[in-house]
C-alpha cells in the first residue's frame, strides 16, 4: 500500500517536472535513487518532491546553493509528512540516509553545473576568438588590396623617378598600333649629355636628384594623355599623339624638351648645366611594332649624338645602313688587331720661340683592307664603344715608345691616353713595361688626357697620375677651353703642359673673344709655370697671334702634317716650311 502511495505521489511531481526550463538534473535525481535502492534505502521512505529541487539549485547555483535547498526541503518535508492524514510517515530513523542521499545528489549536480558552465565560457570564447577572428581577416584583406596595388605601381613606374617604366611603355605603344590607320603618333629617345660627368664629380645622390628633376620637368611640359617613362640610367622615352602633321609635332616638340632639360639645376648648393640627344620615330610611318620603333629612335638618337649632342635628330632609313656600317666595322676592328693593320703617324709640335720640334704626337690610324686609311675620329670612338681600345692602346705605347728611341734626344714623344683605359687596365704597368722593353727615358714620355680622365673616378686616376708623373713621365691636359673646363683641374693636378683647343686658335683672327680667351690661358700657365700649346696653327697670321697672345708652342699644318716615322724631319722648321713653300 506504501508503494502505491510513492508511485502515487512521484507521478503527482510530473507536472512540477515538465514547468521546470532545464531538464538536465532529472538523470541525478534519477540516480540518486538507485544509489539509495542499492543501499537498501527504499523509494517509498524517501521525499521524492526533494531530489528534483535539490538537483536543479546545485545544477544552476552549485554545491552550497544546493545544500541549502535541500536542506529547506528536508525541513518543509518533514513538518508536511508528519501532519495526521498524510500519505506516508516520514521515518526518523532513515534521517542520516537521506542526508547522504542528498549530498550524492548535489555533488553529481554541482559537477554537471559547473561542466555546463565552463561549456557556456567557452563558447563565449569561441565567439569572441571568432569576431577577432573576422576583424583580423578584414584587416588583413585591406592589407592584402593596399600590397596588391602597391606592387601594381612597383610593376608599372620607375622605382627612383616614379613615372612609367618600360613595360608601361611598349604596352601603351602597342595599344596605339592596334588603332586604326591614320592614327600617327610620335616617339621620343632622349639621352642625357654629360649626365655621367655630373653623376662622377659630384656623386650618385645628386645624380639621382637631377634624374627626378628631370623626370618631373619632362612630365610637366608634356599631356597627360602622353606617356614618359624611364628606361634605366640616364634615357628616357616618350611617346604622343600626334595633332595635324606628325613631323611638325614632333618638331615643337623636341624644341620644347631640349628647352626645358637644358635650363640651369640647382642641387645642393650646385649649379649643373646639362643637356640632351634625342632620337625621332613616326609610327606607324617607321614602323608597326614597339621593337621596331624603338630601334629606328635608338638609330636616330646615336646620329644626335655623333653630330654634336643637344640636338634632335629624326629616323632616315639611311642610319639602318650605317649602323650595319658600324657593325661591320665593329667586326673588321677586332680583325685589324689579329692582321696588324694599325700603324702611327706622327705630328711635330715645335717651341714657338726656336721653332724646333720640342715632342711628337702619336696618332693612330687603320689601314683598312678595303677602306683604305682611316683616320682616328672614324674608329677610336668604336673603339671605346667596343672596349677595344685597350689592347690598341697598349700597342700604340708599345709603338711609338719604340720610334721614339731613334730620335733626337731632346725630342719628346706624346701619347693619348682613353678614360677607358683607366677603368680597364692599370696604366702604371703598361707604361713600366713599354718603357723597359724599348729603353726610352720616362722624361722623354708625354701623357695626353682629357678632362673625363680627371671626372670619372678622380681621386683614384689622379693618384695614377701623380705616379707616373714620379716617374719623370710629363703629363698633358689636352682640348683645354672645351667640355666643363674647370680652372679647379689646374689645382688638382700639377700639369706639365696644358693644349688649347683648336677651335679657339680657328678664330683668333676673326674673334676678339677667342683672342682674349688664349691670351687668358697663356697667362695662366704662365703663372702656374705650365706651358700652353696652341693647337690647329695652319698660317702664320695664327702663328703671329698665338706668339702674342703668349703660348708657349704649337701645332698644326703649317709645322707638318701626321707621317710615318720615317719622314719625320728634325731641322729648323723655318727652313721645311721654306722648302714646302
Amino acid at each position: 500500500m506504501r508503494t502505491q502511495r510513492a508511485h502515487f505521489q512521484l507521478r503527482q511531481c510530473v507536472p512540477a517536472l515538465n514547468t521546470l526550463r532545464y531538464l538536465a538534473p532529472l538523470p541525478l535525481a534519477i540516480a540518486a535513487m538507485a544509489v539509495a535502492s542499492r543501499w537498501g534505502f527504499h523509494i517509498p521512505n524517501l521525499p521524492g518532491v526533494l531530489l528534483l529541487p535539490l538537483a536543479y539549485s546545485a545544477y544552476r547555483g552549485g554545491l552550497v546553493i544546493g545544500l541549502i535547498a535541500a536542506a529547506m526541503h528536508i525541513v518543509n518535508s518533514a513538518v508536511f509528512f508528519s501532519l495526521p492524514g498524510h500519505l506516508f510517515e516520514y521515518e526518523s530513523d532513515n534521517l542520516q540516509r537521506t542526508l547522504v542521499i542528498v549530498v550524492v545528489a548535489a555533488v553529481m549536480a554541482t559537477m554537471l553545473g559547473t561542466l555546463r558552465r565552463k561549456s557556456d565560457q567557452s563558447l563565449r570564447k569561441l565567439k569572441v576568438a571568432e569576431q577577432d577572428l573576422r576583424r583580423l581577416n578584414f584587416k588583413l584583406e585591406e592589407r592584402i588590396e593596399e600590397r596588391t596595388a602597391e606592387l601594381v605601381k612597383i610593376a608599372q613606374h620607375d622605382g627612383l623617378t616614379g613615372i612609367a617604366n618600360r613595360s608601361v611603355l611598349l604596352a601603351r605603344m602597342a595599344e596605339v598600333l592596334s588603332r586604326p590607320p591614320g592614327a600617327g603618333f610620335c616617339f621620343f629617345l632622349l639621352d642625357l649629355d654629360l649626365f655621367k660627368t655630373v653623376n662622377d664629380s659630384l656623386g650618385h645622390p645628386v645624380g639621382d636628384e637631377l634624374l627626378k628633376l628631370v623626370a618631373r620637368r619632362l612630365s610637366a611640359c608634356m599631356r597627360e594623355t602622353d606617356v614618359v617613362a624611364r628606361l634605366g640610367g640616364d634615357e628616357f622615352a616618350i611617346l604622343t599623339t600626334a595633332d595635324g602633321d606628325q613631323r611638325e609635332h614632333a618638331t615643337l616638340t623636341a624644341n620644347r624638351l631640349l628647352e626645358v632639360v637644358a635650363a640651369p639645376y640647382e642641387l645642393d648648393e650646385h649649379h649643373i648645366d646639362i643637356g640632351t640627344s634625342i632620337g625621332i620615330a613616326l609610327g606607324p610611318e617607321h614602323g608597326t611594332d614597339p621593337d621596331q620603333l624603338m630601334k629606328c629612335a635608338d638609330l636616330a638618337l646615336y646620329k644626335a649624338k655623333a653630330e654634336g649632342r643637344n640636338t634632335y635628330r629624326f629616323f632616315e632609313a639611311a642610319m639602318g645602313t650605317e649602323a650595319a656600317d658600324r657593325r661591320a666595322l665593329q667586326i673588321d676592328l677586332r680583325a685589324a688587331l689579329r692582321n696588324d693593320e694599325f700603324e702611327l703617324l706622327y705630328q711635330p709640335i715645335v717651341d714657338i720661340n726656336t721653332e724646333q720640334i720640342a715632342s711628337i704626337e702619336a696618332l693612330v690610324c687603320w689601314r683598312h683592307p678595303r677602306r683604305g686609311l682611316v683616320a682616328p675620329a672614324d674608329f677610336i670612338p668604336l673603339a671605346e664603344e667596343t672596349g677595344l681600345i685597350n689592347p690598341i692602346g697598349q700597342w700604340v705605347l708599345r709603338k711609338a715608345c719604340h720610334d721614339a728611341v731613334g730620335w733626337p734626344s731632346h725630342v719628346k714623344v706624346s701619347v693619348n691616353l682613353s678614360p677607358i683605359q683607366f677603368r680597364k687596365i692599370s696604366p702604371l704597368s703598361i707604361f713600366c713595361e713599354a718603357l723597359t722593353d724599348s729603353g726610352l727615358p720616362p722624361e722623354r714620355l708625354e701623357v695626353e688626357i682629357t678632362e673625363s680622365v680627371l671626372l670619372e673616378g678622380s681621386a683614384e686616376n689622379i693618384d695614377t697620375l701623380h705616379r707616373l708623373r714620379l716617374m719623370g713621365i710629363s703629363i698633358v691636359l689636352d682640348d683645354f677651353g672645351t667640355g666643363f673646363s674647370s680652372l679647379s683641374y689646374l689645382r688638382m693636378f700639377p700639369f706639365d703642359k696644358i693644349k688649347i683647343d683648336r677651335s679657339f686658335v680657328h678664330e683668333l683672327a676673326n674673334s676678339a673673344d677667342c683672342s682674349s680667351i688664349v691670351a687668358a690661358v697663356a697667362a695662366l700657365g704662365r703663372s702656374l709655370r705650365i706651358s700652353t700649346v696652341a693647337e690647329g696653327v695652319e698660317t702664320e697670321e695664327q702663328l703671329v697671334l698665338v706668339r702674342a697672345a703668349g703660348c708657349t708652342h704649337a701645332q698644326g699644318f703649317l709645322f707638318g702634317r701626321p707621317c710615318p716615322a720615317a719622314e719625320l724631319k728634325f731641322q729648323r722648321q723655318s727652313n721645311a716650311k721654306g722648302e714646302a713653300a
